[in-house]
């Protein structure tokens, strides 16, 4: 049997203690680092999301308001036509009823 000093038992004891926890600071180290990736992923992955979907909210909205724009521009269209319309028969029945009016007054006078 080989004689072994405890000292260097102890010694070496320590230095295995030591080397297992620099090994575990560096396995914390690195989980953390990607623990801390990982979220900054997850940010950069729902920003991505986030500007997906409002784009798409705009794009509806400007859909939307070009929808409204076209109904508003056939509304003022179809307006303008009734308007028109209205005067042209108000118009044939003004000449009507000035030609009425020639009329009696050209029986009347004779």
């Amino acid at each position: 049997m080989s004689a072994q000093c405890p000292h260097s038992m102890e010694l070496v004891a320590h230095k295995a203690k030591i080397e297992s926890l620099e090994k575990e600071i560096e396995n914390l180290k690195a989980c953390r680092n990607s623990k801390i990736l990982e979220p900054a992923k997850q940010i950069n992955r729902l920003a991505e999301i986030a500007k997906v979907n409002a784009d798409f909210l705009l794009q509806d909205k400007a859909r939307r308001a070009g929808f409204i724009k076209a109904i508003h521009t056939t509304a003022t269209l179809i307006g303008y036509a009734v308007i028109i319309l209205a005067l042209l028969v108000a118009g044939k029945f003004t000449g009507t009823l000035k030609f009425f009016v020639k009329f009696i007054t050209s029986l009347c006078v004779k």
